[in-house]
């Protein structure tokens, strides 16, 4: 489910906005740094790549990169 989180330029606190129609609840940068550091401290942990990978998505939005789908 950690790809749900994910708005292409940014992160969402919860899933709300798939089940009741409502804006994502967007994370503040603050936040978004802290969702960062917590993928690359699991990505330690987990080998999974799709850990890793999100991670080094995610920490490029915090320099103004977008996903592709976005």
């Amino acid at each position: 489910m950690l790809l749900l989180f994910d708005t292409g330029s940014g992160t969402s606190y919860d899933l709300r906005h798939l089940f009741l129609c409502v804006a994502p609840n967007l994370a503040r940068w603050d936040y978004h740094a802290t969702h960062v550091n917590q993928l690359l401290l699991l990505a330690t942990i987990d080998n999974d790549p799709l850990i890793s990978r999100t991670a080094e998505r995610w920490k490029g939005y915090m320099f103004g990169k977008r996903a592709k789908h976005n």
